[in-house]
């Protein structure tokens, strides 16, 4: 249930710069099967839209789930951690463009 963050899964060619970009800003967990990622963020801090036009999904509210990081499914394999979210002080991801920091 993603009733407090969003939840960005991304195919491999996107998933793979951003993991590089945010390095462990983000709690960032990865279904190994498919290669997608999943990026853990702020609730309404990514339009759908964008998410969609690269290939993703976005999940949000009650209706959206994700299987937790240790859950093995046949399509996905296990879902493992790749930054944990203590590194992140259990925080989702608060997107930072410089548009943002601006007008903060």
């Amino acid at each position: 249930m993603t009733e407090w963050f969003d939840a960005m899964e991304l195919p491999p060619q996107y998933g793979a710069v951003l993991h590089h970009q945010l390095k462990e800003s983000c709690p960032t967990a990865m279904a190994p099967a498919q290669r997608r990622w999943l990026f853990f963020v702020v609730q309404g801090s990514v339009p759908r839209e964008q998410v969609v036009e690269a290939g993703g999904v976005l999940r949000s509210g009650a209706a959206g789930w994700v299987p937790a990081p240790g859950t093995w499914m046949e399509d996905t394999g296990r879902i493992r951690w790749l930054v944990h979210p203590y590194l992140t002080e259990w925080r989702p991801y608060q997107r930072r463009d410089p548009i943002d920091l601006i007008f903060l």
